[in-house]
């Protein structure tokens, strides 16, 4: 059986880990916040804050929105390494938008 986290768990703040958008590089600051179907994004870079615009899609586990994908990647290291419980992923495929 699937687990999916729930919405209320997206909303805090998250360390990116793997990203391939300028807009939101590895080891920005990502706040999430708002509701289901209007997700605020925010990410906090070294001289940049960036935001975006999505809704939680349910089925996928992921927050959408115009051009971009977020969702939670489990990782698990060998023993004696630091686990990692989490790290959120960050998918751009316009390259457009935000206040930057």
């Amino acid at each position: 059986e699937k687990s999916v986290m729930p919405f209320e768990d997206f909303k805090r703040t998250w360390k990116v880990t793997v990203s391939n958008s300028p807009q939101c590089e590895g080891d920005d600051t990502v706040v999430i916040s708002g509701v289901e179907k209007a997700v605020k994004v925010t990410c906090f870079g070294k001289d940049k804050t960036y935001s975006l615009e999505g809704a939680y899609d349910e089925l996928t586990n992921r927050i959408k929105g115009e051009g971009f994908g977020i969702g939670l990647q489990i990782m698990y290291e060998a023993e004696g390494q630091t686990p990692i419980t989490g790290s959120w992923t960050a998918e751009d495929t316009a390259g457009g938008g935000g206040d930057g």
